[in-house]
């Protein structure tokens, strides 16, 4: 086994994927997937903004003939207490490590499977707040860029496009589609948001030519009036339809297996549905997707009858797939 060496991020930035800014602090890389107008934006309250500091979907992503890898990570706040964080070598393998519970820092070492170059991929912890402290290599091995993939996703979205509560940051469907379209992709989603038209301009500030829109469950939840949820959403969709090349797909809730029944507005989930639709209508080249027919309403398929488990997820991607 050689020795490993440190890497210094701040001179490879061709290796940072689904971040839009990167900065250092004396607890190590900040690594943030949002633009520091969407930061501001989700500032209202403490969950969200915990939430928009996790890294979910932010990789680091390379060729390399290294033999091992080494990393130490510092937890800050945590959305849910997911600590995982993913290596994918060759877009299949896929070697997950988590510290025990509480842990604020954890460092790993492993060897990689393969020999050569080979693509490798760091997920790192999805529904935490971190700082990576240190990536180490095999001193002397080779190391470039991975290639930038010609499709690339933006996912905007609530805690389900986040991937709560998933085991890994590999199990939420955003990462699931990349994988199997061999495409790179930013997840701006944020647990218990709601649709709002400013979204689409501050998505603007990404490159991206295809994206996915699912919201719907919390502006029921908090009873947003309809009129008000679907001007914003025809106004976020007419902004992200201005990418002219661009594939625009709405998905409308997954099921809720205990739905409450009407909000404080006399609305039900199914009303949010329709709307959803009717806004997507009045906008050119939006694809809507059903999400009632992406996850089974079986409670095999859910963390607590709202957010798909691993399960749930994988069927959300794989029906998803199956519609493009």
């Amino acid at each position: 086994m050689k020795e490993l060496m440190a890497l210094n991020i701040a001179a490879l930035p061709g290796l940072i994927h689904g971040a839009a800014a990167w900065d250092v602090d004396d607890q190590g890389w900040i690594l943030s997937r949002m633009t520091p107008e969407l930061t501001a934006f989700f500032q209202e309250d403490e969950n969200s903004a915990i939430r928009a500091a996790c890294s979910s979907g932010v990789r680091i992503a390379f060729r390399s003939n290294t033999g091992a890898l080494a990393m130490r990570l510092r937890y800050l706040r945590e959305a849910r207490p997911v600590y995982a964080a993913d290596i994918r070598v060759d877009r299949e393998t896929v070697l997950t490590f988590a510290p025990e519970p509480g842990e604020k820092e954890y460092a790993f070492f492993t060897e990689l499977p393969g020999s050569g170059e080979r693509e490798i991929e760091i997920h790192l912890p999805h529904l935490c707040e971190i700082r990576l402290q240190e990536l180490a290599l095999e001193n002397g091995c080779t190391l470039r860029p991975a290639k930038r993939h010609a499709e690339r996703w933006l996912f905007l979205g609530d805690s389900i496009t986040q991937g709560m509560t998933t085991s890994c940051p590999t199990a939420a469907y955003p990462a699931r589609i990349a994988a199997a379209r061999n495409a790179d992709f930013v997840n701006l989603a944020v647990g218990g948001a709601t649709l709002h038209r400013e979204l689409g301009p501050l998505a603007a500030k990404y490159a991206w030519n295809n994206a996915v829109v699912a919201f719907g469950v919390n502006d029921y939840h908090l009873g947003r009036p309809l009129e008000q949820f679907r001007d914003d959403c025809r106004k976020l969709l007419r902004s992200l339809r201005r990418r002219r090349s661009a594939q625009v797909r709405l998905i409308t809730p997954i099921p809720w297996l205990r739905d409450p029944g009407k909000n404080s507005n006399g609305h039900t989930l199914e009303d949010f549905r329709r709307t959803l639709c009717e806004a997507a209508e009045d906008c050119e080249s939006v694809t809507v997707v059903d999400g009632r027919a992406l996850v089974p309403a079986e409670e095999s398929c859910f963390a607590d009858g709202l957010h798909p488990n691993d399960r749930g997820m994988a069927f959300f991607a794989e029906n998803l797939l199956r519609q493009l």
